[in-house]
């Protein structure tokens, strides 16, 4: 029961912040993006309009961020299954799971800030963050630090263990 209710709280954050969380302020002569959701459905549609094999390279990036997206629902699942006797065996997983969360969450904050940049004569132009912008950012490293520090310290994990079960 508790683990459902934090795995539930889990991925409706994971959601909100993907889908509805808007990480500028939107104008209303601008046709920019506003949330990820809507940054990775414009990168997706640039993809599939690309004919150059070397831009087709992006798509690992976008993965990558998109893993980071939601990956705190995986890192939560993987603890569960794991349990504290096989977090200790899955160790290498976690370390690595949590660099490319680490990763995608970096691509994340690179691509909401080049989604809003305008580049006109005179230098490019980003509009105002919300406070959105750092609560997606903080999220995503959060829970990759976490991965992180689990793969580590043994006792770190059987906190967390004891926490969300």
């Amino acid at each position: 029961m508790k683990f459902s209710l934090v795995l539930a709280i889990t991925a409706a954050i994971c959601l909100g912040l993907f889908r509805f969380a808007r990480f500028t302020q939107r104008t209303e002569s601008s046709l920019k993006q506003y949330t990820l959701a809507e940054v990775y459905a414009e990168f997706l549609h640039e993809i599939e309009t690309m004919a150059k094999l070397r831009m087709r390279l992006f798509i690992p990036v976008g993965v990558v961020g998109l893993f980071s997206c939601f990956f705190p629902i995986a890192l939560l699942v993987s603890i569960r299954i794991s349990g504290p006797a096989m977090l200790h065996h899955s160790r290498i997983l976690l370390f690595l799971a949590g660099l490319l969360a680490a990763a995608g969450a970096a691509v994340n904050v690179f691509m909401m800030l080049l989604s809003q940049v305008s580049f006109t004569f005179g230098g490019g132009k980003r509009k105002k963050e919300t406070i959105f912008f750092l609560i997606i950012a903080v999220f995503q490293s959060a829970f990759a630090l976490a991965s992180i520090a689990v793969a580590i310290w043994q006792t770190f994990g059987d906190l967390l263990y004891r926490l969300i079960v």
